[in-house]
C-alpha cells in the first residue's frame, strides 16, 4: 500500500503558481501547469503534481479532537444561542 502525498507539497505549488499569475498578470517565466489548471481543471493539475510529490514516509494517525466533558456541554449551548440570537436581533 503507497502512502498519500504530502498535501503541503500540493499547496505550496498552487500558493506560488497563484502567486506568479498575481505578481505579473500573465505567467511569462515557469507557470508550472497554469495551461494545463486552465484548460483541464484545479483536479487534474493536482494529479499531473502527483507524479512529483513527495510521498510521506508513514501513514499518521488521525486523531479525532477531544470532545467537551457533558457538563460544560449545556454551557456551550448556551454561549452559541445567545450568540446567535444576538446576531438575529440585530438584523431586525
Amino acid at each position: 500500500m503507497s502512502t498519500p502525498p504530502d498535501g503541503c507539497f500540493l499547496s505550496d505549488r498552487y500558493d506560488e503558481l497563484r502567486r506568479e499569475v498575481l505578481d505579473r498578470g500573465i505567467v511569462r517565466t515557469r507557470g508550472d501547469g497554469l495551461a494545463l489548471f486552465l484548460r483541464q481543471g484545479m483536479a487534474n493539475w493536482m494529479r499531473a503534481w502527483l507524479c512529483f510529490t513527495p510521498q510521506r514516509k508513514g501513514v499518521e494517525k488521525i486523531v479525532d479532537p477531544p470532545k467537551p466533558p457533558l457538563d460544560h456541554k449545556r454551557e456551550l449551548v448556551e454561549i452559541l444561542s445567545a450568540m446567535v440570537m444576538k446576531s438575529v436581533a440585530g438584523n431586525l
